[in-house]
């Protein structure tokens, strides 16, 4: 298992190492408690093995904070914990007090946030955001599936704020395994198009779809090495071209979904959010509960995602695995040997240097510092 080593309380963020900035919406809103802690953790210490400094970005208190504590960390995950999960993993006996509630805090909502001393994870739009205008700009964020047009738009006009973002982070880099399967993939392939932001395949053709490797979709530009990538970057910005760069890494296939099957779910789940008419930012966690957490060896179709477990996200406990009963010779505390889907997506996806000899990818990218660098947990300039 990795180790994360967090920053302290208002340590100033490295100047001379590549920093990472990290989403936290995946982890308040996109996974169950406490496996999303513990992808949160493999997220931290997937950018710290490639030698960058990860900062992960939320707001605690009305207060923006760029690269969180391990306690802060843990608050933002565990604002995700229910009754039951409570009761599964003991904190209900206990009597530890209710984790705070995090809000889901795209860019529009961040003044609104502060303003109201509120707590909030920041989606796509908003770390970008915050990224470029504390930290550093142009800067280097990873994420897991970004967000898009949504099928039926022209009849709901539902279209993320990332694309938006994407357009106006001139020579930033977005990490990411493609777009959300729940998207009207084409759609939002055209709208990037509209917008002038580069999509470059990283080993790969064809656009990436979060948890399935390929969509159909066939990509423009590819890199095969992350020398490549950071090569089209600096040129991106030594051009003075408008909008981000998004680098799409596409989940391995032997942990990739079968399209298909996730097609058959989606329209399942989205008909069901149709006929209970919830819509907009609800309907999200609704239509990714199927995939959230297996039932069973095997759920995901064809292609199953058990072949190859990341040890930083095993299940702390073999009577909580949602696939299968613990053996009886197995001791309490031991791990199973299964995994979150999504949260091994959103780490594959961060991680650029999984094939042996690549190098690491975030130190190849140029940097540029800005006059003053926002520090670490604890510190705004807002």
């Amino acid at each position: 298992m990795k180790s994360w080593t967090p920053l302290a309380s208002r340590t100033p963020l490295p100047l001379d190492r590549p920093l990472v900035f990290l989403e936290s919406t995946v982890i308040a809103q996109g996974l169950p408690w406490p496996e999303n802690l513990e992808t949160a953790l493999a997220m931290e210490a997937a950018v710290q093995a490639s030698g960058a400094v990860p900062a992960m970005i939320a707001v605690h208190d009305g207060v923006v904070r760029l690269g969180l504590s391990a306690a802060e960390i843990e608050a933002v995950a565990r604002s995700a914990e229910t009754p039951e999960t409570a009761e599964s993993t003991g904190s209900a006996d206990h009597h530890e007090a209710p984790p705070r509630p995090f809000s889901k805090a795209n860019r529009r909502d961040l003044s609104a946030v502060l303003a109201q001393q509120g707590c909030a994870a920041t989606t796509v739009s908003a770390t970008l955001w915050l990224a470029q205008r504390l930290g550093e700009k142009p800067c280097i964020m990873a994420t897991g599936g970004l967000g898009g047009v949504h099928r039926a738009a022209t009849e709901t006009f539902d279209i993320s704020t990332d694309l938006d973002e994407l357009a106006r982070a001139d020579g930033s880099v977005v990490v990411c395994s493609g777009f959300k399967s729940i998207l009207d993939l084409a759609a939002t392939l055209e709208a990037l198009e509209s917008r002038g932001v580069a999509i470059v395949g990283y080993r790969t053709n064809e656009l990436p779809a979060f948890i399935t490797a390929s969509s159909g979709l066939t990509l423009e530009h590819r890199v095969e090495t992350p020398e490549a990538a950071a090569a089209v970057i600096r040129a991106h910005r030594n051009l003075g071209l408008p909008g981000a760069v998004v680098l799409a890494n596409p989940v391995p296939a032997a942990e990739a979904v079968d399209r298909e099957f996730v097609e058959t779910v989606l329209e399942s789940a989205l008909g069901d959010a149709r006929r209970r008419k919830i819509a907009g930012k609800a309907s999200r966690p609704s239509s990714w509960a199927p995939f959230a957490t297996p039932r069973r060896a095997g759920a995901y179709g064809p292609t199953a995602p058990y072949s190859s477990p990341t040890p930083a996200l095993l299940h702390r406990s073999p009577s909580r695995c949602p696939i299968e009963e613990p053996r009886a010779d197995q001791k309490p505390g031991t791990p199973c040997s299964h995994t979150c889907l999504r949260a091994r997506t959103v780490t594959s996806a961060i991680s650029m240097s999984r094939t042996r000899g690549s190098g690491m990818f975030w130190g190849k990218i140029p940097m540029t510092r800005p006059v003053e660098v926002a520090s670490g947990a604890g510190f705004t300039r807002v």
